[in-house]
């Protein structure tokens, strides 16, 4: 993306292959990639740079208007972070870890209803064992979670995950 910059201040984006016009005078879409930085920069055209945004899990982002650098004879677009409240990121990380949980429990639930209905057919070990660990990593997250004192720390907790792998899927015949 490309920025016209007048008197230091950027006056308008223009997306990279889209037509514009500027000082009266109309450029094809592919004016921009195939024109030279010095043909660019005679025209007050500069390069784009956008900054890295926070992760909208835990912050409300907003974006900063675009504003032209000088020095590096760039537009920067940066954003802001307004931490969302601790109870709500709390909240919502907890569903998160639940809605996993279940969706990971979910695929081998019937071997659970089977082994209840048809008594010589259990469960096989290494599914009870897979079962109970997607269980325990639930437990271990979403108590961390509720323990964390700020969103920092909700955010270490959630780089911790670490969900069991399923067995293969055995022959049950």
């Amino acid at each position: 993306m490309f920025a016209i910059v007048e008197n230091n201040t950027v006056t308008r984006l223009l997306p990279n292959g889209g037509t514009f016009t500027h000082n009266d005078v109309q450029y094809p879409g592919n004016w921009l990639t195939l024109s030279t930085d010095s043909e660019r920069t005679a025209l007050g055209i500069y390069p784009v740079t956008y900054g890295s945004p926070a992760d909208q899990r835990f912050y409300r982002v907003t974006q900063e208007p675009a504003k032209f650098n000088e020095e590096t004879a760039t537009v920067i677009i940066a954003y802001t972070a307004t931490p969302i409240p601790l109870a709500d990121v709390q909240r919502q990380e907890t569903k998160a870890v639940n809605s996993t949980a279940n969706v990971l429990l979910s695929a081998t639930d019937w071997m659970v209803v089977r082994a209840l209905d048809v008594s010589d057919k259990p469960i096989p070990e290494i599914w009870s064992a897979y079962r109970a660990a997607v269980r325990a990593e639930a437990t271990r997250l979403t108590d961390a979670v509720a323990a964390a004192t700020d969103t920092e720390a909700v955010i270490a907790v959630v780089g911790t995950t670490n969900w069991p792998v399923a067995p293969q899927a055995p022959n049950f015949g």
